[in-house]
């Protein structure tokens, strides 16, 4: 096997090939071997066995995010010639295939395991819709408005206000928040995709010049116009403009989807943040306890609150917001460091010193909380115990000036 990833990694592939035969012979159960071989089979132009072997892959994975044949089996027998009984099958999993290279759904339609891109929502998307088309009644078909056919993916581009920001940040959003989270990290090619995906963002990103954006602010008006209740219009809107730092106008975007929808506890979560950069901290407190009250899990939303109370020394209830953004999401770092400063403003030092430790459990290598605690363990006059945290920061940050600074004062 070992023989045959450094063949392949030469793209020898059909040499690749051969070992990993021979590693089959003792043992043809494991995923990644069966993997390695579906792309080899595929470089070496062998479709049909880059299929199989693909699907071998995906019947021996132990980390069963898909649906194997046996599921698809399944739900397949189930629902067949159950018409009458007024139950109809879409069978996404064979029009996918068919509308891949070779049968073999990848890239072109999905992100990565199983999220799919918007040509893949599409897609689907189409194929529902065609199914329901054959089975809408007679009465409905008749009363139709008119005759329009389904529209193409570029319309449905247009009335979503899907575009080249949208895009990025989605890309964006997959690569940190789901390629280079766990259990991605063992993933086979793991490295190749991110450094691929990365590559891609860097280039749409450079796309995004302002005559571009402008551009895109105006296809927003016109979805708006087009669709005035999507709220998502107003939503996606609102987060570009934010990114603009164009944050009266993204407030007024959020406002609007709070007016269509009273409960959406993320527009409020954002038109607290807004308030409270902009100083204007009984606003920010007022849409954040907003936030909370229809979503208590909302870990941000309490983040948020904690820093408004915080800088309306108001700490009690900072410190019972900061507990609570950590109770629910104890691996954000700045929540540790936010409520270890107020415990120490409140004159709990030894309070504050046990968050940055606890926080460190979750998060060893965090550089913010071994200064912070370095710094702090200082002030108290704990000299040994400061320095070896600050070696610690300076272990993550080498180049880390301030570390160095506070260290070189300790030591001379």
């Amino acid at each position: 096997y070992r023989q045959g990833i450094i063949l392949e990694t030469n793209s020898s592939y059909s040499a690749a090939v051969e070992r990993y035969l021979k590693a089959a012979e003792i043992d043809d159960r494991y995923a990644d071997l069966q993997f390695r071989m579906g792309l080899c089979y595929w470089n070496m132009g062998e479709y049909d066995e880059s299929r199989e072997r693909y699907i071998q892959a995906r019947e021996l994975d132990t980390l069963r995010f898909r649906a194997d044949n046996q599921i698809n089996k399944v739900v397949r027998k189930v629902a067949s010639d159950k018409t009458t009984e007024g139950i109809y099958l879409v069978d996404a999993c064979k029009v996918f295939e068919e509308n891949s290279p070779h049968k073999i759904p990848g890239a072109e339609l999905c992100y990565e395991h199983v999220h799919m891109n918007f040509e893949g929502n599409y897609l689907l998307a189409k194929t529902i819709f065609q199914q329901v088309n054959k089975i809408l009644p007679e009465w409905i078909i008749r009363d139709k408005a008119d005759d329009r056919s389904i529209p193409t993916k570029e319309e449905c581009a247009r009335y979503l206000a899907y575009n080249d920001w949208t895009r990025q940040t989605i890309m964006e959003d997959v690569v940190n928040k789901f390629i280079k989270q766990p259990p991605f990290t063992n993933q086979l090619y793991q490295s190749e995709r991110v450094r691929k995906l990365e590559q891609e963002v860097d280039v749409l990103k450079a796309a995004l010049t302002p005559d571009v954006m402008s551009e895109i602010e105006q296809k927003y008006h016109w979805a708006i116009r087009a669709t005035p209740s999507d709220t998502w219009l107003y939503w996606k809107y609102g987060l570009m403009l934010e990114g603009l730092e164009k944050f009266n106008a993204a407030a007024e975007q959020f406002r609007m989807v709070l007016n269509y929808a009273p409960n959406h506890y993320d527009a409020s979560a954002k038109l607290g943040l807004l308030f409270g950069a902009q100083g204007n901290l009984d606003a920010a407190i007022e849409y954040s306890l907003k936030a909370v009250s229809i979503n208590p899990s909302f870990a941000e939303a309490y983040f948020n609150l904690g820093l408004a109370y915080h800088f309306k020394q108001m700490y009690d209830e900072a410190v019972k917001s900061y507990s609570n953004s950590i109770r629910l999401n104890p691996d954000q770092a700045q929540s540790y460091n936010n409520l270890a400063l107020v415990l120490y403003q409140q004159g709990k030092a030894n309070e504050a010193l046990e968050t940055y430790r606890n926080g460190l459990s979750f998060m060893p290598d965090n550089v913010d909380l071994h200064y912070n605690l370095g710094v702090m363990l200082k002030t108290q006059g704990q000299k040994e115990e400061a320095i070896r945290e600050l070696r610690a920061a300076l272990k993550i940050d080498p180049n880390s000036a301030k570390a160095h600074k506070i260290l070189n004062s300790l030591l001379n």
